[in-house]
């Protein structure tokens, strides 16, 4: 059960995202391709790390229990002003990401990402200049999500079943990757899928009992899905 300051500070986040300007869409990310940025690479050490605990459009999230008795106060403030994401980091602090256009979001090993594909509960690492008492991190020059990936991404898989979220059971996957077992996909911004005469097809066409192949997607380790799908194909025609 979350406190009640902690419901009030999640919720003018909530409100905050209504009020402020958009956030770095994928297309304004720096990093580009599906392995890794040399540049991004001489970052150096983050500057805050912390497991992700809202964004602007969730509303209110599972805080960790050493931030849920946490003075909100003062990153309450900085929320109704500003827009980002928002962190716990281990020592119990609730740390606000402001994030611009400028702000570029990645995933582990540097491959491309948009906040819009991080996943509550998701390790985070952030690069930028703290101030606020170490609440806010101002300006955020990058984040970087090491729970997911695009880099050995690649898999075939089964189809278990249908819907927004596909159950997949994986026959084959990228060697050292992290996609095996059961896992899924959730419909990204941009999904293409196409039918095994090489025809454009839709979401809806991913039926059980297909076989189907995902390349260049993000991929989430921590809860086993496809969190960015981006290019299905399918292999099997019946």
């Amino acid at each position: 059960m979350l406190c009640l300051g902690t419901r009030r500070w999640l919720a003018a986040l909530t409100f905050a995202s209504l009020t402020l300007p958009v956030l770095a869409a994928p297309h304004q990310v720096a990093a580009a391709g599906h392995g890794t940025s040399s540049g991004q690479a001489d970052l150096g050490r983050p500057t805050v790390v912390g497991t992700l605990v809202a964004k602007p459009v969730n509303g209110e999230s599972a805080v960790p229990p050493q931030c849920q008795s946490r003075d909100m106060a003062p990153v309450n403030t900085a929320i109704q002003e500003r827009r980002g994401l928002v962190i716990c980091t281990a020592h119990g602090k609730l740390v606000l990401l402001e994030l611009t256009p400028d702000s570029t979001v990645h995933a582990r090993f540097w491959g491309p990402a948009s906040s819009g594909s991080l996943r509550d509960g998701d390790r985070i690492r952030a690069w930028g200049t703290l101030g606020d008492n170490g609440y806010l991190l101002n300006p955020t020059l990058a984040v970087q999500d090491m729970d997911v990936q695009r880099a050995s991404t690649h898999s075939q898989d089964f189809v278990a079943q249908d819907g927004p979220h596909l159950t997949l059971y994986v026959l084959s996957s990228d060697k050292g990757g992290p996609v095996e077992g059961v896992v899924y996909a959730v419909q990204g911004g941009a999904s293409r899928v196409y039918l095994c005469d090489g025809a454009a097809g839709t979401w809806s066409d991913l039926t059980p009992g297909l076989t189907i192949d995902i390349s260049r997607s993000l991929f989430n380790r921590r809860i086993n899905t496809y969190v960015d799908t981006d290019v299905v194909r399918i292999v099997s025609c019946r």
